[in-house]
């Protein structure tokens, strides 16, 4: 596993303590990669220096961005965690997602982020969709919920636990998969398809993007098939704007 390419996110985070644990936990477990989306202005004030002990290096070099959407830019894959009342899909057992990381040995050619709401409200529901799947930490269902940085320190620890001990085939260019900032542009694409199909209404537009965001990301082509995705959306979009009708015979090679 490549740690480098896993990527804690953390958003809106409150409490400067919190902060500076989960810096903490990350390096207790060989992690550096950490984002705050939106943190207090004095995330690096005393309360996140004490409480990160030797691992304020983790929090002084983190990258902050103004959105989720921006944070995950680069990211290929994206697991975030919510409260119960936002699930609105069974959620995916953190264990069994680690294998699946392992071997299909994900992390050689892809970044992967986990996302972490604040420590009051969670993600919201637009969030967690921009994400690919829920995971789920195994807790007492009559008290479960986790601490910021605890939850953060179970996912680093399962991940960290596994780390070589599987055998896993060498990565290859089918198994690269698309970023976030590719997956918007697609999205943007169909945003545009659907307005000039009229396929969507005003009040229902923001529900139905998010379907199909959840549709793509749950099919999760590879890099190759979604460029042709795009593609074929780009030469959509260009013959509608130009109002010429498609030739009843094509013979494109591919």
């Amino acid at each position: 596993m490549n740690k480098d390419n896993i990527i804690f996110i953390l958003v809106r985070p409150n409490f400067l303590g919190n902060i500076g644990s989960t810096a903490r936990v990350m390096k207790n477990f060989g992690f550096s990669q950490l984002r705050l989306v939106n943190p207090p202005r004095n995330y690096l004030d005393a309360e996140a220096r004490k409480m990160a002990v030797d691992a304020f290096d983790v929090l002084k070099k983190a990258k902050i961005e103004d959105s989720l959407s921006n944070a995950l830019g680069d990211i290929n894959l994206a697991f975030s965690t919510s409260a119960c009342q936002h699930r609105t899909e069974e959620p995916e057992a953190l264990g069994r997602l680690v294998s699946k990381i392992e071997e299909q040995d994900l992390t050689s050619n892809n970044k992967i982020a986990f996302v972490f709401g604040d420590e009051r409200d969670g993600l919201t529901r637009e969030e967690i969709a921009r994400c690919h799947e829920l995971i789920l930490v195994p807790t007492e269902p009559t008290f479960a919920s986790l601490n910021l940085a605890q939850a953060l320190g179970i996912v680093a620890y399962e991940l960290s636990r596994s780390s070589g001990l599987v055998n896993c085939k060498k990565a290859t260019t089918s198994e690269i998969l698309p970023n976030g900032r590719e997956e918007d542009e697609l999205m943007q694409l169909t945003s545009i398809l659907m307005d000039r199909a009229n396929f969507s209404r005003r009040y229902n537009r923001e529900l139905v993007t998010m379907q199909l965001r959840s549709a793509l990301q749950k099919m999760r082509p590879n890099k190759r098939e979604f460029d042709l995705l795009r593609g074929f959306l780009l030469r959509l979009n260009d013959k509608l704007e130009q109002g010429q009708p498609e030739p009843k015979h094509r013979k494109d090679n591919v």
